[in-house]
């Protein structure tokens, strides 16, 4: 997933993570829970131990990472982990929270693909992060939207992301707590690799190496409003 993410196009990663993402999870909950459904219940360990190692290694490996798409890439694979978590905990409280996790990384993820892939890509073509320093200073739009989504992101009260992730440990907490209280990590881990990113782009003084560069246009703000209220709405 991260190389398929790093390097399609724009569209390509918006329409894995928004689209091919969640079809997979339908197909967890349409196919594997009603027709394996005692498969289901025997390989929970083995799938609850596979899921809180994605949730922590992709996030320490996020940490690493100084490739704009890859950052969020990577942590598109993180939050699918705690889907996969929370459905395989087998209760109702669990696969809700899966499930809404995914409706609101549908809306979060893309987003954030736009921002670093879209804008930023657009106007610099260039995707290291240490490139960049100090968008907010004249580009406070932006800098705005690109906050906002990664408080959401990493699962902030009052956004769906939240909702999500906070019902999902809940219903794996109920079945594997052990596992469950180690998988609690991913958000501190996302937390860090969030704010790093978002730090980078828009604090301090303007990088030498950037040239002044406009706002959002209109059809740049109607698409981030498009996600964003969604996501604040289901949150709300």
């Amino acid at each position: 997933m991260p190389v398929v993410h790093s390097e399609s196009p724009l569209a390509g990663s918006i329409f894995l993570a928004r689209v091919i993402f969640k079809l997979a999870i339908y197909a967890v909950v349409r196919l594997l829970l009603s027709n394996l459904s005692e498969a289901s219940v025997i390989f929970v360990p083995f799938v609850s131990v596979i899921a809180t190692l994605t949730i922590i290694l992709t996030s320490l490996i996020t940490l690493r990472q100084t490739d704009l798409k890859v950052i969020i890439a990577y942590s598109s694979i993180g939050h699918l982990g705690v889907c996969v978590l929370g459905i395989f905990a087998n209760n109702l409280i669990g696969i809700e929270g899966s499930i809404l996790l995914c409706l609101a990384h549908g809306f979060v993820s893309p987003a954030l693909f736009l921002a670093v892939g879209g804008v930023i890509y657009d106007r610099y073509h260039h995707r290291l992060l240490h490139y960049y320093q100090g968008l907010s200073s004249y580009m406070p739009l932006f800098s705005l939207y690109l906050v906002i989504f990664s408080f959401c992101n990493i699962g902030t009260p009052l956004s769906a992301n939240f909702l999500g992730e906070f019902l999902s440990l809940c219903g794996a907490f109920q079945r594997i707590p052990l596992l469950t209280a180690l998988a609690v990590s991913s958000v501190l881990l996302s937390a860090c690799y969030q704010m790093k990113l978002t730090n980078k782009l828009t604090g301090g003084q303007k990088s030498i190496h950037l040239t002044v560069q406009h706002d959002l246009s209109n059809r740049e703000l109607f698409l981030f409003n498009l996600l964003l209220f969604p996501t604040l709405f289901i949150g709300l």
